[in-house]
C-alpha cells in the first residue's frame, strides 16, 4: 500500500472516528423521548461571561455506546489492520528475498563443485538451487498478495 492510499484510507478513519464521537455526543445529550415532559422553562436573568452554569450532564445510554464502538472499530481499526497486513507481507517477502539471495550466492561460489567429479558436491548445489528457487517464490508470492491488499 503506497502512502496515498494509506493517508486517505487514515483520514478518512479519522473523520469517520470523529464524525461517530459527535453523533454519539449529540445522542447523549438529546433528551429522552420517554421520559415526562418537562415543565415549561422559566426566564431567568442569564448571568454574563464565564459564569454561565452547565446543564445537567447525560450519560449516554449503552446502545449508542455500543453502536459509537462499531462505527468506530469498523472506520478507524480496519485501515490500520489491513495496512499492517500489506506491511508485515512486505516485511517477510523481505526476509524470504535475503534468505534467497544468500542460497543463491552459495550455489554460484558451490558452482564449481558441480563440475568436479564428486557427486557431494553436486548434491550442495542442488540443494541450494532448491532452496533458492522455494525462497523466490515466498518472496515473489508474498509481495503479489501485498499489492492485491
Amino acid at each position: 500500500m503506497d502512502r496515498v492510499k494509506f493517508g486517505r484510507a487514515l483520514g478518512y478513519g479519522a473523520r469517520h472516528a470523529a464524525k461517530t464521537l459527535r453523533q454519539a455526543a449529540d445522542a447523549a445529550s438529546a433528551p429522552n423521548p420517554t421520559a415526562s415532559k418537562p415543565s415549561p422553562p422559566q426566564q431567568v436573568a442569564r448571568p454574563t461571561g464565564a459564569e454561565i452554569p452547565a446543564g445537567p450532564r447525560r450519560i449516554p445510554d449503552v446502545q449508542t455506546v455500543k453502536v459509537a464502538g462499531k462505527q468506530a472499530k469498523s472506520s478507524l481499526v480496519t485501515p490500520v489492520v489491513r495496512f499492517s497486513s500489506v506491511v508485515w507481507l512486505q516485511v517477510t517477502g523481505v526476509f524470504f528475498a535475503l534468505v534467497a539471495f544468500t542460497m543463491g550466492t552459495a550455489a554460484w561460489k558451490a558452482r564449481a563443485a558441480f563440475y568436479a567429479s564428486d557427486w557431494h558436491g553436486a548434491m550442495k548445489v542442488y540443494a541450494y538451487i532448491a532452496v533458492c528457487a522455494l525462497f523466490t517464490y515466498f518472496t515473489v508470492s508474498s509481495f503479489v498478495r501485498a499489492a492485491r491488499r
